[in-house]
């Protein structure tokens, strides 16, 4: 039997996170659930209970407040003696604020899709390196790696397109202290679509631990090549 594994969910109202929870709570994992709505908080976690968990406790905050956020992940991750993965998918999006944006709608986005989870993706670093092993990874999205459609996502896709980069120096920075990062891109998940959360779930747990960046499904990858390559010949005709 495997040892046992303590796993850190930021934003675990996701239903992708949701799905990736309860694939560890099968294992008997111990799992630390952090994210706004405390009813959904707590109905997870009985859930996760029930289908095994070893443990699992409830964290609520604002994710919309960075400095809040910064102040307790250093507290958090400062405690923790050896957490085996990070996991992060906060992440709104607000059609309104891409029609008619407004300082305050700017500013409520960047800060729940990038400045917040930059400040725990920081905050855990030195915890990680300090015990030279396990995963950190952060949920993305598709409009943060395409111009594709930009027009209708470019606040929420310039976040995005920040957290990358961000994973990206993480990688380089965190890869001669055994810690593996990963960026997860997934495609538009729909639970009525042909993407389900559970199925970027298993895409997460068959490849967080050792490939660089996940596309869900794999096929995403290339559209996004194909996408670049056509935005770059239409930028170029005369």
């Amino acid at each position: 039997m495997s040892a046992v594994k303590e796993r850190v969910l930021v934003g675990a109202n996701s239903a992708i996170l949701e799905w990736v929870a309860r694939f560890w709570a099968w294992q008997g994992d111990r799992i630390f659930l952090i994210g706004r709505n405390s009813e959904k908080l707590a109905a997870l976690a009985t859930d996760l209970q029930m289908r095994g968990a070893a443990h699992v406790e409830v964290i609520t905050m604002d994710l919309a407040n960075p400095a809040e956020v910064w102040s307790f992940a250093v507290d958090f991750f400062g405690e923790r003696e050896r957490l085996d993965t990070l996991l992060v998918g906060c992440g709104v999006f607000d059609p309104e604020v891409e029609r008619q944006p407004t300082f305050e709608g700017c500013h409520r986005l960047w800060a729940v899709n990038f400045e917040s989870v930059a400040m725990i993706l920081l905050a855990a670093k030195p915890h990680f390196i300090r015990n030279k092993q396990g995963t950190i990874a952060a949920l993305s999205c598709w409009a943060g790696e395409t111009t594709s459609k930009a027009s209708e996502n470019t606040v929420f896709g310039a976040s995005k397109a920040a957290l990358n980069r961000l994973m990206c120096g993480l990688r380089q920075e965190l890869k001669p202290h055994q810690v593996h990062v990963c960026t997860i891109i997934p495609d538009q998940v729909d639970s009525q679509g042909l993407l389900k959360p559970e199925q970027v779930a298993r895409d997460i747990l068959l490849s967080m631990d050792h490939k660089d960046v996940i596309y869900s499904p794999p096929g995403l990858k290339w559209r996004g090549w194909v996408g670049k390559l056509v935005g770059g010949l239409q930028w170029r005709r005369p």
